[in-house]
């Protein structure tokens, strides 16, 4: 079978990275600025749920990718995108919650199978495989760099009630990913899994419809994952760095928000960490030649840490618009290396299932700790909470370093597989 191009997977995957910023950077910046909904408000009533909406809809519909193939499911899942971004133009509150919760499931269900696609298209040239990942997060990035700063200070200068607008062009980025991803990616995966020489773990690629609906080929892959002692220890540690990091995403516009900052300035400050954050994805890409996926995934978490602390002591909107630059740069470069991680752990044919786990059990967490921070913010000043989460972060990556010291036999072995 002819390797597929990966112009058309990148192409989807911008889509859905266009998607993830809607719903992860305007929406916050339209609730916030424009519904003017408090901090606590936007934590419990829009942004818990949305995770409450990524866990279920991930959990349920996350082996789609093992059985029918990540190709369709990505198909599929940017169908739905499209739909629920037409809809949030026409909506009130009550059906933007529900628009952000559902759309953001379809969009985090289809960057699951454009990483496991990614994944696989370079499991046999670890260096090509690195360098579709950089190619994927500069798309991301350069997503991020343009749209919230298009959003705000051209969109919203022209429409001041606008947003719609950028719901519907990313929809319609969707629509092009959609249609444009070549048919020779559906069944890539399970190509790849049966040339392994461990192509009898294939089995979990059901044979036909029926058997493909039935409830153990459903469930099938997420046993195959919650019983490899491998795949739940890259699963425990990825999340343990990464989840310290969730109060920035939750907070950041509501902290800009409280030290003054314009709608229009906090745009363009998150295009410019955007921008900022591009070298950063290819300096991971030259971390993982020397250093491995845990080390360079350990370490970013760690620094990332030390700037969420300061980003809750500033009271200066230009420092806390470079310290969310250096931030975005580590949350940017960390994927890269925590992608890698996970597609060592398991083979190519469980790869959707393995990052569906790792989306659902993420966003569960997500969603407890957003209503953590809901919590927190009606009886802490705003910038205390962004200082206890950092601190967290670094006494994580601290512990990290130990238990790599610990594991380093394992760690070489992984390394070099």
């Amino acid at each position: 079978m002819t390797s597929p191009s990966r112009s058309t997977l990148l192409l989807a995957g911008f889509a859905c990275q266009l998607s993830g910023i809607v719903f992860s950077t305007l929406i916050p910046l339209f609730v916030v600025n424009v519904l003017n909904k408090t901090p606590t408000e936007f934590a419990n009533g829009t942004f818990a749920w949305r995770y409450f909406g990524i866990t279920v809809g991930v959990a349920i519909f996350g082996p789609l990718g093992s059985i029918i193939g990540a190709g369709r499911t990505l198909r599929l899942s940017l169908f739905v995108t499209l739909l629920v971004e037409l809809a949030m133009g026409f909506t009130d509150y009550q059906g933007l919650r529900i628009c952000v919760a559902v759309g953001s499931a379809s969009t985090s269900l289809a960057m699951v199978q454009v990483n496991a696609l990614i994944q696989t298209l370079g499991r046999k040239n670890p260096q090509f495989q690195a360098k579709v990942n950089a190619e994927y997060r500069f798309l991301a990035a350069f997503g991020a760099v343009v749209f919230p700063a298009f959003t705000t200070n051209v969109i919203i200068r022209l429409v001041p009630s606008g947003y719609w607008i950028a719901f519907f062009l990313a929809g319609s980025i969707c629509a092009v990913g959609c249609l444009g991803l070549e048919t020779a990616f559906d069944d890539l995966v399970k190509t790849t899994s049966a040339a392994s020489d461990k192509a009898n773990e294939s089995s979990t690629q059901p044979k036909s419809t029926s058997s493909a609906l039935s409830l153990q080929a459903w469930t099938k892959p997420y046993t195959a994952i919650l019983t490899s002692p491998r795949a739940l220890s890259t699963l425990f540690h990825v999340l343990l760095i990464s989840l310290p990091s969730h109060v920035v995403g939750t907070f950041i516009s509501s902290r800009f928000k409280d030290v003054g900052a314009s709608q229009e300035f906090q745009g363009a400050s998150m295009s410019l960490a955007a921008a900022v954050a591009i070298p950063a994805i290819f300096g991971a890409r030259v971390l993982l030649r020397t250093m491995s996926p845990q080390a360079v995934y350990a370490l970013l978490g760690g620094c990332n840490g030390v700037v969420i602390t300061l980003v809750g002591l500033v009271t200066d909107p230009y420092l806390l618009a470079s310290l969310n630059m250096v931030s975005f740069m580590m949350s940017k470069a960390g994927p890269i290396a925590h992608s890698v991680w996970s597609s060592q752990s398991v083979e190519p044919i469980l790869l959707p299932a393995m990052f569906a786990v790792e989306k659902v059990m993420g966003c569960f967490f997500r969603f407890l700790i957003s209503r953590l921070l809901g919590f927190m913010a009606e009886r802490m000043v705003l910038g205390d909470i962004f200082v206890v989460f950092g601190l967290v972060g670094v006494a994580v990556a601290v512990m990290e370093a130990f238990w790599l010291q610990a594991a380093a036999p394992s760690t070489s072995k992984l390394k070099g597989e």
